[in-house]
């Protein structure tokens, strides 16, 4: 076709569908942008970039879980100032045996179990408990507007540090490799040594026996025949009375006596039982001699 000045006239169908193409272009990308930052951004059902609800991943959710266990774990099984235990008994602490779950997901089991522990909570080193937590996920179908959930499961294995000392209250804990073996023994608790009642009485009856003026060697070696398993035994003098301490280390017991030269011996008890735990005096006469006060 010719135009009027005899030249061939252009077709702008070409120009046109390239101006349609642009502004239909123009119109995907911000859709695609959108869907991508909502996807980010709201705690919901995944979209693709096509904005194609994705299936959840049950793998990545058990093992999500699992580490929100452990960390529960941790936070519980450590009270403040609590009694130095050995990690067997620690093992069957509610902490461990019903530990909290996360909750708001449906179709989750989960199981804890005791894989290997040692030491005691009243150690330097602390209790070291070993603890695989297997996190089973079950499939959930989809439904209008919600891909589901793939099935999925985790085991991971954790290991806790309890020390009783720790003012933080939560235990130490990392993720370690899980062994191959898959039935451990079942820890059997070993009631730590301890003091009771009965014995504050034995310890001014041997302190009683002693004669007047007795020094503290004498003191020591009459406490030690009749405690032999205590890991404490210390006594000094001052004017005119022995004061002897008779304590296990690891139960925190410590039992402080006065024996007045010429009169009962009797009890010190007013003394504030952190000084006997790590960092303190222990148990020794200066917690009557040289009193502390800690508040």
């Amino acid at each position: 076709m010719l135009n009027a000045e005899g030249k061939p006239q252009r077709r702008k169908t070409g120009l046109f569908m390239k101006v349609l193409g642009l502004v239909a272009l123009l119109a995907i990308v911000p859709t695609i942008a959108t869907i991508y930052i909502v996807n980010k951004l709201v705690d919901g059902p995944v979209r693709d970039a096509a904005g194609i609800f994705v299936a959840e991943d049950g793998d990545a959710l058990a093992a999500e879980l699992g580490e929100r266990v452990a960390i529960g774990i941790a936070d519980d099984v450590e009270p403040s100032y609590d009694e130095p235990a050995d990690a067997a008994a620690i093992v069957q602490r509610p902490a461990i045996v019903s530990p909290r779950l996360p909750q708001g997901e449906d179709g989750v089991s989960y199981s804890v179990v005791a894989l290997a522990w040692q030491g005691s909570s009243g150690d330097h080193d602390g209790a070291v408990i070993d603890l695989a937590i297997v996190v089973n996920v079950d499939h959930i179908d989809s439904v209008m507007g919600d891909a589901g959930r793939n099935s999925g499961s985790s085991r991971s294995c954790w290991r806790f540090v309890v020390r009783a000392s720790d003012l933080d209250d939560i235990a130490d804990y990392d993720k370690v490799d899980c062994p191959k073996a898959s039935s451990p023994a079942q820890p059997s608790p070993t009631p730590p040594p301890s003091l009771d009642e009965s014995e504050s009485g034995e310890v001014r009856q041997v302190l009683d026996r002693l004669p007047d003026r007795a020094s503290p060697d004498d003191a020591i070696a009459a406490l030690r025949a009749v405690f032999p398993r205590v890991d404490v035994v210390r006594a000094e003098r001052t004017a005119d009375e022995p004061v002897a301490a008779v304590g296990i280390t690891q139960a925190r017991d410590c039992i402080v006596a006065v024996r007045p030269d010429g009169k009962p011996t009797w009890q010190f008890t007013a003394f504030d039982r952190i000084l006997i735990g790590p960092g303190g005096s222990g148990c020794t006469p200066s917690l009557d001699t040289s009193p502390v006060t800690t508040h």
